[in-house]
This record gives structure tokens, C-alpha cells and sequence, in this order.
């Protein structure tokens, strides 16, 4: 397993932890653009682009766009 795939696992269970619990401050744990890269380097695309949308979603909602 690469170091990459390692990382989009256990990025996905923060993923999930967040979907489910929600995060009250999003800019104490910034792992969202690591979980994308690690998406996008394994080729992943898809999954990478839902959470460039969700990452931009939150942004915006935290007004730092």
C-alpha cells in the first residue's frame, strides 16, 4: 500500500467522523485538503472532486473563500 492510499484510508474515516458528528471549527483541523490530494494522487477523481465541493461549501459558510 502506498503512502498515498494509507493516507486516503484513514483520511476517509475522518471524512466520515465529520459527516457524521460535524466539525465545530473548521479551521482547527485542516485535514480536508490532505484527503483531497490523497484522493487525486491515487486517481481517485471522483471522490476527489465531491470533496473539493464540500471543501469549498465550508469555506464559504466560514466566509474565507
Amino acid at each position: 500500500m502506498s503512502n498515498n492510499q494509507h493516507a486516503a484510508g484513514g483520511l476517509a474515516h475522518a471524512a466520515s467522523l465529520v459527516a457524521q458528528y460535524g466539525l465545530g471549527d473548521l479551521c482547527v483541523i485542516q485535514w480536508r485538503p490532505d484527503y483531497i490530494e490523497s484522493l487525486a494522487r491515487t486517481g481517485r477523481l471522483a471522490e476527489a472532486r465531491e470533496q473539493l465541493v464540500l471543501l469549498d461549501a465550508e469555506a464559504a459558510a466560514a466566509g474565507s473563500e
